[in-house]
């Protein structure tokens, strides 16, 4: 939420008082804010406006996130009934839509503090405006430009089946290149959405329209990689004739790759532990797709029979594996040089499988 200052500088209300989105998708979002020493009355209890404030960006943000292309919304109307006094320190807001129409949205936020307390329930009513949104420039990174499109990862607009990036892309690729580096020199659980925000020219509630927490940015990161990496092995398979020539035209782009990938690789190494465990099983299925590769050629050697009967599943696996023992173990296999390792990979690999003496 932009706002101007007595000067006439612009800043972000949201980020200005706190708030601190935590989990957001169309059903429920969760954030979060420190009511400080400037948030208080003078009977040192947490001013009701905080608590709205609160209320308000996290139902905001779910509204924001049911919206059809091209449309805004705005608050009506919004009450709240106090349950108790809130102290200072941490409070916690929980958004859910009690009703989402053509033109209204209901969203209904219970505010409590870290032993629980319910401090306070807001109801507010969100006005659906129809209209046709500007589209943001390509490449534009201001924090005001309009996003055209929220999390919706199955969908494919007409934009998009043309070749051309969607705002959507666009946004996501600016949360990868500002957050890659922070999370590489700092660590993930030491890298905040609020420094990923600020690095790639975004507010934080703008973030958490193209993911719905943090651990998803660092799939992003693993996605956008791997995609590229399964992309290209599988496209230099496909330009040779023959399962044998296949492998080996996989093999020497998978190294390619890896290595051209090889900080990511590490990152992902280091932090994967650090995911929530449905994220961390999304990025395990995302590592699958590249084995698939690897997976389709060797059953197709076996048809042709240019390759011994094996269990293809598991040489898949262990292909990618072999191959990452440049980008993993440089202090190892470093002084042997690149050509020489993959030479030895390729030996390994096609004397393991070959179907007669011939390697």
């Amino acid at each position: 939420m932009q706002q101007i200052d007595p000067q006439g500088a612009e800043f972000d209300f949201d980020d200005y008082i706190g708030v601190e989105v935590l989990s957001s998708t169309k059903n429920r979002v969760v954030g979060r804010l420190v009511a400080r020493q400037q948030h208080l009355t003078k009977g040192e209890r947490i001013h009701g406006g905080l608590i709205v404030a609160l209320a308000e960006t996290l139902a905001g943000q779910g509204s924001q996130l049911n919206l059809s292309s091209g449309c805004e919304t705005t608050t009506i109307e919004l009450k709240t009934n106090f349950m108790q006094p809130g102290q200072p320190g941490p409070i916690f807001g929980v958004a859910v839509p009690l009703h989402i129409g053509r033109t209204t949205m209901v969203w209904q936020t219970t505010i409590h503090d870290e032993e629980e307390r319910r401090l306070a329930v807001v109801q507010q009513t969100q006005l659906v405006m129809h209209g046709q949104a500007e589209e943001a420039p390509v490449g534009a990174t201001s924090p005001d430009a309009p996003p055209l499109d929220v999390i919706d990862h199955a969908s494919e607009t007409g934009r998009e089946k043309k070749g051309v990036r969607s705002t959507t892309e666009q946004r996501r690729a600016q949360i990868i290149a500002a957050a890659f580096p922070l999370i590489s020199k700092n660590g993930f659980a030491q890298t905040s959405v609020r420094e990923i925000a600020q690095a790639a020219g975004l507010s934080v509630p703008a973030i958490y329209k193209y993911v719905s927490n943090k651990d998803e940015i660092l799939e992003l990161i693993y996605d956008d990689y791997i995609s590229q990496a399964e992309t290209n092995v599988a496209t230099a398979a496909g330009e040779t004739e023959g399962a044998t020539q296949k492998l080996r035209s996989a093999l020497t782009a998978s190294m390619a790759e890896l290595t051209r990938h090889e900080a990511q690789i590490r990152m992902m190494y280091r932090e994967t532990r650090s995911l929530q465990p449905e994220v961390r099983d999304r990025v395990k299925k995302q590592g699958l797709r590249y084995f698939d590769v690897f997976q389709e050629i060797l059953e197709e050697g076996i048809a042709s029979g240019e390759f011994r009967d094996v269990d293809t599943k598991l040489v898949a696996s262990l292909i990618p594996l072999l191959c990452e023992v440049w980008t993993l173990r440089p202090w190892s296999v470093g002084p042997i040089g690149l050509e020489n390792v993959y030479d030895g990979i390729a030996d390994l690999v096609f004397n393991g499988i070959a179907a007669d003496e011939r390697s």
